[in-house]
């Protein structure tokens, strides 16, 4: 059965979300937006689509939205927890939105002292750790889009969570990267030992694994093993 849209009062809206939280208020100047205080550095944000006349926008044209933000500087700390984009206005808004701020309360207290930190950052220390973040990521400056995440956060600006998403990945990346280089240069190092020992069988064992290494496959738990024992017994480091 298709969902049923319903119009949503202020007064209705805020007893029953005064039920769920005695404590909130409405964001100055916005006439559906309330914060729910979690902590000293931590709010939830509530975005309810209720406009001038104290009721909600017309069917299709409002939700509502919810996120951990920082209440010192603004900054949305968390919206993936809430496990979807929005809350519709259906006939079971009240159950559907109290599981939004259950949600939301329990990500928060799941790592407390993490959102807490991220609530008090100020933009100059979040825009200081980003770029070196992104510095570190291996050839960022021949990547557009990074050096534009660069620029922005020089720039006061802060990163959505997506954003900050595709930095993560790319961190693990360059560092995948930086080991791969690593143990291909320790492995050629080790080649030229067996060489010079004369060790036919570690030669060929590394003729191996350094191709493999050059073209970017991932050795197998057992070439890894077997490589790894032959630094240490070399002093070979990687």
């Amino acid at each position: 059965m298709a969902a049923t849209y319903v119009q949503i009062q202020r007064d209705d809206f805020e007893n029953w979300l005064f039920q769920q939280c005695p404590v909130f208020e409405r964001v100055p100047n916005k006439q559906g937006i309330y914060r729910i205080p979690v902590s000293d550095d931590v709010a939830l944000y509530i975005s309810t689509s209720i406009g001038r006349e104290d009721q909600a926008v017309a069917k299709g044209h409002g939700a509502c939205h919810m996120k951990l933000q920082g209440r010192h500087n603004d900054r949305c700390l968390n919206r993936k927890d809430l496990g979807q984009s929005r809350f519709n206005r259906t006939t079971g808004w009240k159950t559907n939105w109290a599981m939004g701020i259950e949600r939301m309360c329990a990500a928060y207290e799941k790592h407390s002292d993490f959102y807490d930190r991220l609530g008090r950052q100020t933009q100059a220390e979040y825009a200081a750790e980003v770029r070196t973040r992104i510095e570190a990521i291996t050839g960022w400056q021949a990547r557009g889009f990074l050096r534009n995440l660069h620029h922005q956060v020089r720039e006061g600006k802060w990163l959505s969570t997506k954003q900050e998403a595709v930095i993560e990945d790319l961190e693990r990346a360059s560092a995948t990267i930086k080991v791969e280089s690593t143990l291909l240069s320790a492995s050629k190092t080790l080649l030229q030992t067996a060489l010079n020992k004369n060790d036919t069988w570690l030669c060929g064992f590394l003729g191996s694994v350094i191709k493999r290494l050059e073209i970017g496959r991932d050795l197998t738990p057992r070439q890894d093993e077997v490589l790894r024992d032959n630094l240490n017994r070399n002093q070979i480091a990687a």
